[in-house]
């Protein structure tokens, strides 16, 4: 996903566009999608399991001890607190995308003309801010969740005290605090899954699915 201004600060993203270029420079054929942030992972952190249900293998998994160590104390947030988590304001807009449809984009490019040699930004059906997504949590949950917000600053300097010594946490905090600055919304989300063949999941699909069709798993 590009940050716009913040590309170049966050370690991880900087890699990934200096991968862009060297493949584009590299005559070696290829496609880049840059995707916004994963439903499957992102939703998650507002404080709920439920995105995580019914994988076979989770996207979340990963061996970030700091992160998980967190996602344990806020996975039951919504569930049993009544709380939405959100970092700062929770009013930039993203056009959050699902795994899956991020895999649907992959597949359909094999052999696919027009995915030759280009870098595309791909993204889910419509842009939402972490405040549009509450709405469809409370409808999964059948209750109103209250707002707690961390400030912005506080993650943007815990990015920074956390680099000489954890770089994953680091790139995750500033991903995190750049996403609370400018907005994710990819341009021509739609028009580009049209291109590739690719049935966009929506943020409100995606949730209530994993609720077993408004039961709560």
């Amino acid at each position: 996903m590009p940050f716009g201004q913040f590309d170049r600060s966050i370690p991880l993203v900087r890699s990934k566009r200096q991968t862009e270029a060297d493949l584009a420079t590299s005559g070696i054929p290829f496609t880049v999608f840059q995707p916004p942030n994963f439903m499957d992972i992102y939703f998650a952190f507002f404080g709920s399991e439920l995105p995580l249900q019914g994988v076979a293998v989770s996207s979340f998994s990963r061996p970030f001890k700091f992160m998980n160590s967190f996602f344990d104390g806020v996975r039951h947030d919504m569930k049993k607190k009544g709380t939405f988590d959100i970092i700062g304001k929770g009013d930039q807009p993203a056009s959050f995308i699902s795994v899956d449809n991020v895999a649907d984009f992959h597949v359909n490019a094999i052999n696919h003309p027009g995915a030759m040699n280009r870098i595309v930004q791909i993204g889910g059906p419509e842009p939402l801010a972490p405040l549009d997504v509450k709405a469809i949590f409370e409808e999964a949950y059948e209750k109103e969740l209250k707002v707690k917000s961390t400030p912005a600053a506080v993650i943007g300097l815990l990015s920074k005290v956390m680099s000489p010594f954890n770089i994953n946490a680091a790139n995750i905090l500033a991903m995190q605090y750049a996403g609370t600055k400018t907005p994710g919304v990819v341009p021509h989300a739609k028009e580009t899954a049209n291109e590739f063949g690719v049935q966009l999941t929506s943020a409100r699909e995606f949730v209530l699915e994993k609720t077993g069709r408004g039961e709560l798993v």
